[in-house]
């Protein structure tokens, strides 16, 4: 795994993450390292018990939010699985490919695509495959300034793509920024574990209009 995070930050070696990332086997792989580093997974699990009991009438306020049925049964879940950590509980609702299963997303042909945390453009490559490559414009959130250039990249061939270096937030501000985790990297809480960053929200940059530059 030493060697993927290497190449994902290598300049020569663009062309081989996007490869590696979309076999089965080695994505498999570096989840169960990311999911197995965090040693204080009880911890966090007992922290959002906190924050869900603390926030449960927001809760229910998202899940009414949600159209259908399975949709309020998978929230529910996903709910109980960060809370106690047994995966078993979303493993029924786990599709493949990720994101794009059960025809759930319906594409028009005139689709303007969000993607938040574009890491190196693995997720928009799907979108476009799966779109026919028939969309109106992509937005590609990324604040990591590494990953953005391997996403960009990837991307070099398409048209239409408003690049936004910045995290996404419910406003315009700086926050701290953990980066160099790869597709990990998040905003934090703890000053001196990150860089700080720009921020801002959905509603501010994905207008439609202009170039957007943080």
């Amino acid at each position: 795994m030493k060697i993927i995070q290497y190449m994902s930050h290598n300049i020569l070696l663009y062309k081989l993450v996007p490869l590696l990332l979309n076999n089965r086997f080695v994505h498999e792989i570096l989840y169960f390292k990311i999911r197995n580093r965090d040693t204080n997974r009880k911890e966090r699990e007992y922290e959002f018990r906190k924050f869900c009991e603390a926030n449960a009438e927001k809760l229910r306020e998202v899940e009414a939010l949600l159209e259908d049925n399975k949709s309020k049964i998978i929230f529910a879940k996903i709910l109980e699985y960060r809370k106690s950590g047994d995966i078993k509980l979303i493993k029924p609702y786990v599709t493949k490919p990720q994101y794009w299963g059960d025809g759930i997303l319906k594409f028009s042909g005139h689709d303007i695509f969000v993607d938040g945390g574009a890491y190196i453009g693995d997720t928009i490559l799907q979108f476009l495959k799966h779109a026919n490559y028939n969309y109106d414009k992509i937005y590609a959130w990324e604040p990591d300034e590494s990953n953005m250039k391997m996403c960009k990249h990837a991307l070099r061939k398409f048209s239409n793509i408003q690049y936004v270096p910045c995290g996404m937030w419910n406003s315009a501000g700086i926050l701290t920024f953990k980066n160099k985790a790869g597709s990990a990297s998040m905003i934090t809480d703890t000053e001196d574990t990150g860089n700080l960053v720009c921020v801002d929200s959905v509603d501010r940059v994905c207008t439609g209009g202009g170039v957007y530059d943080c």
